[in-house]
C-alpha cells in the first residue's frame, strides 16, 4: 500500500463543523479562510487546506464543487453520507447544494 500523503491523513488536524441551511440553495464552506458568515457563505477557520472530508447531511444534498473543480454533474449525497479521504488534492472550499429548506449539515474536514 502506498503511504504517500494522499493515502494517510494522520498528520492533519481534523475539524468538525455543523450548521443548518435554511433554504434550498448553494452554500460555500471556506476551509482555511475567516470572515463573516451569512446564509450562502460559511467559514471553518481551520487555518490550513483540507485533504479529505466526511459529509453527513440531514437530507439529500449535492456537492457542486471542491476547491477549484466545479463538477459538470453535481455529486448527489444521501443521508447515509459520503467520505473522501484518499486521492484528493488540497482544497480550500466545498460548495454544498440543498434542495429542501432546513437541512442540517455535519461536515468533518481533515
Amino acid at each position: 500500500m502506498d503511504d504517500s500523503r494522499a493515502e494517510i491523513n494522520d498528520g492533519r488536524d481534523w475539524e468538525n463543523y455543523e450548521f443548518d441551511i435554511a433554504s434550498a440553495s448553494d452554500v460555500t464552506v471556506n476551509i482555511a479562510g475567516t470572515g463573516t458568515e451569512n446564509a450562502a457563505t460559511k467559514y471553518l477557520n481551520k487555518g490550513n487546506l483540507g485533504t479529505g472530508f466526511v459529509l453527513r447531511p440531514g437530507g439529500n444534498v449535492s456537492i457542486v464543487s471542491i476547491g477549484t473543480k466545479t463538477f459538470r454533474s453535481p455529486i448527489s449525497i444521501s443521508t447515509a453520507g459520503m467520505t473522501v479521504s484518499k486521492h484528493l488534492r488540497d482544497f480550500d472550499s466545498i460548495v454544498i447544494r440543498t434542495t429542501v429548506a432546513n437541512t442540517h449539515i455535519k461536515l468533518l474536514i481533515t
